[in-house]
């Protein structure tokens, strides 16, 4: 009898520690590569909902300044309410960390540059001239979107992590 009561000890033991220590070897980046990556894949759900009335009106369709206004603010708004929803997410580990704020840079660039083609409609044209910043930001923006999606793509390659649609 006693040896059965010491055999169901060690298995009440072994069922109790058995997921906590499982859970002590998990790969915390990686749980939050999954989190994140699929948090991505939600944002650009609704930024593809979002962006599907917005993209249907081209620039150059426009025919007064008014609707190019009207164009540029909508692509602007369009990006402020994904670079809200970016920052809304709070990245736990320095991995995802870094590469959460290289997606936020990101945004901002952008909506810096909607902001400056806003300013130069609202410039006559004879007044414009080369602007160095808007070249700077489209670089920067270039530059970003790469090192983004290299980095993204890399840790997901190394913690073997795939979408889940």
């Amino acid at each position: 009898m006693n040896w059965k009561k010491e055999l169901a000890i060690v298995g009440l033991c072994v069922a109790v520690l058995v997921p906590v220590l499982s859970g002590c070897f998990s790969d915390p980046v990686k749980s939050e590569l999954e989190e994140y990556v699929t948090f991505e894949f939600e944002q650009g759900k609704k930024a593809q909902a979002l962006s599907s009335e917005v993209e249907d009106r081209s620039i150059t369709s426009a025919q007064t300044k008014e609707e190019l206004m009207q164009i540029l603010q909508q692509r602007k708004e369009h990006l402020l309410k994904k670079l809200d929803g970016q920052r809304k997410y709070e990245a736990k580990t320095p991995q995802i960390k870094e590469i959460h704020a290289k997606g936020i840079t990101l945004l901002e660039n952008k909506v810096q540059v909607y902001e400056k083609f806003i300013e130069m409609v609202n410039t006559p044209q004879e007044r414009w001239e080369r602007d160095e910043m808007l070249q700077q930001r489209q670089l920067e923006i270039d530059r970003l979107n790469k090192e983004y999606q290299r980095e993204l793509r890399s840790l997901m390659t190394d913690k073997n992590v795939r979408v889940k649609i």
